[in-house]
């Protein structure tokens, strides 16, 4: 079963809303499209919003989709063998206290296209009919997910990945789902496609 990774995002639960600082628009877009980033990262930093709760968990949500964690969430990801990411050192600092923590911009590589088009309820983007623009109801092919892996050495398949039709989406197996839970990461949650919009 492939479930989508997401923030849990409330009011009780801290929240960054601004872009981190030292980057361009086009450096911070390129953590969510699923392909590697070359060169050599800026020190980046974010501030957790007043509007939100003082909670600070392992997985942070945040306005740019980007898939902000903390160390024991990348440690899940190591014990359980998945590679397939990136990771950018992004300190966090806190409204309330104002202390900063250290957290990471995890880069997820690699994206297969699975999306159901039959059953999925979509909005095609005007430029671009393989793209996404707002999706109404998230539908995902298991079949698709298998045929790509399927094509790839047992050390390449991905059991965690983007929806390559919509890039935001993160993708995880449910191995990868019971060892996050296990571990008791905290600020994540995996719902079943067909409960994830825009």
């Amino acid at each position: 079963m492939y479930l989508v990774l997401r923030p849990i995002q409330n009011k009780k639960t801290a929240y960054v809303s601004d872009v981190p600082n030292n980057t361009s628009g086009t450096w911070t877009a390129a953590t969510n499209d699923g392909e590697a980033i070359t060169g050599k990262a800026p020190a980046l930093q974010v501030r957790t919003s007043d509007d939100y709760g003082d909670d600070l968990p392992d997985v942070v949500a945040n306005a740019l989709a980007d898939l902000i964690v903390s160390q024991p969430f990348l440690d899940v990801l190591n014990a359980i063998g998945v590679k397939n990411y990136q990771k950018f050192p992004l300190t966090v600092q806190h409204h309330a206290d104002r202390k900063k923590h250290t957290y990471w911009i995890c880069n997820v590589l690699g994206t297969i296209p699975c999306l159901d088009r039959k059953k999925a309820k979509v909005q095609w983007h005007p430029r671009d009919k393989n793209k996404v623009f707002v999706m109404n109801k998230l539908a995902i092919d298991p079949k698709l997910i298998a045929a790509h892996n399927d094509a790839l050495k047992d050390g390449d398949r991905l059991r965690l990945f983007r929806l390559q039709e919509a890039r935001r989406f993160i993708i995880a197996d449910e191995s990868i789902r019971d060892a996050i839970v296990k571990a008791g990461v905290t600020g994540v949650e995996f719902k079943k496609p067909e409960e994830c919009s825009d």
